[in-house]
């Protein structure tokens, strides 16, 4: 669940409106009319958006570009807030365009951070990350602490969205000391934002609460509703990670409430997004679907596609949660073509650059220099030399050019396979799609670990990982053994299948077998952690045998993953099964009753499924 990012706005424009030396009548009322502008960005909208165009006209018959600049960005900003994307895109680029023409490195650089949150909105990442490093560059020439700390939040922002706490803490750090160092409350009030954010999403809510109530208490002072309307959607947010739905529901309706009068559509969306998992928290599908359908129907208003994505993602597991489980399949493809559009390994690769590279530019700019200086030189005493290296070069380049190319395609089918089916890679390389396919009778094996979330509160991130790759090596060779297929890993769950994508008559034999062999080894690795003093992991394994659909998700970054009622049973046999114990459904057990001794356990409550016939497997039969 992505958390709201802050919006920056009305101090992004200090220094947009002063006075300059010899202004004329006409530019003193166009001054006037955006510091109006700006006086009721917050309170009054519209009528900001009104002032700001007349004076953008007054601007351009005047030719005044300060003037158009300004108005620019109060337009921009008005246009954003109404999810009106590419619009608002157009004119922070203008304001962008006129103020670096103009030599404002400081009003560039405020520009560069409004047309960050644009391209985020987007799904453009990389292209934030882009614009912010140039916005970083500008900034070096203004040297403006208060844009700097922007710029810090707006990065912040960023790396949460890309999963990497430690680097956004970092900036949201630097803002800090910034903001604290210039006694700048409105800049503090963002960096508390952001931190809540940061501790959220390392799962500290407590803490996470603390610093969105530090927020609503600045942004109640300074008088900016919209900014504690937002807070106050990621307070309910904690809440309802913290399971005080009653909490959470007060602060969403009042959210939703000064949403819909300021006339937010994006930030009405995204509250809707948040209802609707909170509600499948609940467990309350229909509601659920009501709130996530009005947030998908919201973002296709506002262009945005990142809303319209992660609701349809959301809108699937409420459909599922429905037992509507084919209207869940069709929406988890949707979901998976969206997101596809979203975000590359590329542009993340590029975005990695990009930070390497703002890091080492000045470093570079002086060693070209010198290397220009050397390169002219030697030139003019080697030319001879260096073109017979470049033959050699050449014809060395095109021998290991071929060798390459063989063993990045024997690299690359060896990839293919890693994460498909064999039969199903090879439909892929053949045909350039797989279809996906009706099974009549697969083993399903789902595993899970018993008090995780507990146990692994106890360990470092690099011991749990450890400790994880562990058993789901040992996992995988297991499985591998009985022909089985593995599917995914979810967390601390794993999950196989047995009789695809080859169909056969000993899926759910294979299964069992595998499951004892996993039984085994979790009893081994117990003692092993028992005696070097660490905590234990014991394991829950449940099987079920039924009817599902397997295939391939998306058109990229390929998923070899499997659905239908049989999937969720499986996984209800795992949750009412036993800590150390296999735990069978009445299906499996009567294809493999002749090849194990089994105990029955009568009729058990299984979430979702009502009484559900269970047996455990002891063992193999001599």
């Amino acid at each position: 669940m992505r958390l709201y990012s802050y919006i920056v706005i009305i101090l992004l424009f200090n220094g947009s409106v002063n006075s300059e030396a010899g202004i004329v009548p006409d530019t003193n009322r166009i001054k006037r009319l955006l510091d109006l502008s700006l006086l009721r960005q917050n309170t009054s909208r519209d009528s900001s958006f009104h002032l700001a165009t007349i004076a953008f006209r007054l601007s351009q018959e005047a030719n005044f570009p300060k003037g158009i600049s300004d108005a620019s960005m109060r337009m921009g900003s008005y246009f954003y807030s109404r999810g009106q994307n590419d619009t608002a895109l157009s004119c922070f680029r203008k304001a962008y365009d006129i103020r670096k023409s103009r030599g404002d490195f400081n009003g560039a650089s405020a520009a560069c951070v409004m047309m960050s949150y644009v391209f985020s909105t987007l799904g453009k990442k990389d292209s934030a990350f882009s614009i912010l490093y140039e916005s970083l560059r500008l900034n070096n020439f203004s040297k403006d602490s208060a844009n700097l700390a922007y710029i810090y939040i707006s990065l912040g922002n960023l790396c949460v969205d890309f999963h990497q706490p430690e680097a956004s803490l970092k900036y949201y750090l630097r803002a800090e000391s910034i903001a604290s160092g210039i006694n700048n409350q409105g800049e503090l009030s963002l960096v508390y934002g952001g931190l809540g954010n940061y501790y959220f999403n390392t799962g500290q809510y407590e803490k996470a609460l603390s610093y969105f109530f530090k927020k609503e208490f600045i942004d109640h002072n300074i008088g900016n509703p919209v900014s504690r309307a937002q807070v106050k959607c990621n307070i309910a947010l904690c809440y309802d990670q913290l399971h005080d739905y009653a909490k959470s529901s007060l602060y969403y309706n009042q959210v939703v409430a000064v949403y819909k009068e300021l006339g937010l559509l994006s930030d009405l969306a995204h509250i809707y997004f948040n209802m609707g998992r909170m509600f499948i928290n609940r467990e309350m599908a229909d509601s659920a679907i009501s709130y996530l359908q009005k947030s998908v129907d919201l973002g296709n208003e506002t262009n945005d596609r990142v809303r319209v994505a992660e609701s349809t993602d959301a809108l699937s597991e409420a459909f599922a949660l429905n037992h509507d489980y084919m209207q869940a399949y069709r929406l988890q493809q949707q979901f998976n073509v969206l997101n596809d559009s979203l975000l590359t390994r590329e542009k993340i690769r590029s975005i990695a650059e990009m930070q390497t590279k703002y890091g080492t530019e000045k470093n570079e700019q002086r060693i070209a220099l010198l290397d220009s200086q050397n390169k002219t030189r030697a030139t003019q005493r080697n030319f001879l030399f260096i073109g017979t290296i470049l033959l050699i070069l050449l014809a060395g380049s095109i021998f290991m050019g071929l060798m390459k190319t063989a063993r990045e395609k024997k690299k690359s089918e060896g990839l293919l396979l890693n994460i498909l089916p064999a039969k199903v890679a090879e439909e892929l390389k053949q045909t350039g799609s797989a279809e996906a396919k009706q099974y009549d009778e697969v083993t399903v094996m789902f595993t899970d670990f018993k008090n995780f979330t507990t146990i692994s509160e106890k360990l470092s991130a690099t011991e749990l990982v450890t400790i994880l790759h562990t058993c789901f090596t040992a996992f995988d060779r297991i499985i591998q053994k009985y022909n089985l297929e593995k599917i995914k890993t979810i967390g601390d769950s794993y999950l196989c299948a047995g009789g695809l994508p080859v169909q056969n008559k000993t899926h759910a034999v294979d299964t069992v077998n595998a499951a004892l062999e996993i039984q085994a080894f979790m009893m081994e690795h117990a003692e092993q952690m028992k005696k070097s003093g660490q905590e234990v992991f014991e394991i829950r394994i449940g099987i079920h045998t039924g009817p599902l659909v397997a295939g391939i998700v998306g058109i990229r970054k390929f998923v070899y993953d499997i659905w239908g009622d049989t999937v969720n049973t499986a996984s209800r046999i795992e949750s009412s099964g036993e800590a150390g114990r296999i735990n069978i459904s009445q299906a499996t057990y009567q294809l493999v009753k002749p090849r194990f001794n089994c105990t029955p356990r009568g009729m058990i409550e299984a979430k979702n499924k009502g009484k559900v016939e269970m047996y455990f497997v002891n063992s193999a039969c001599q």
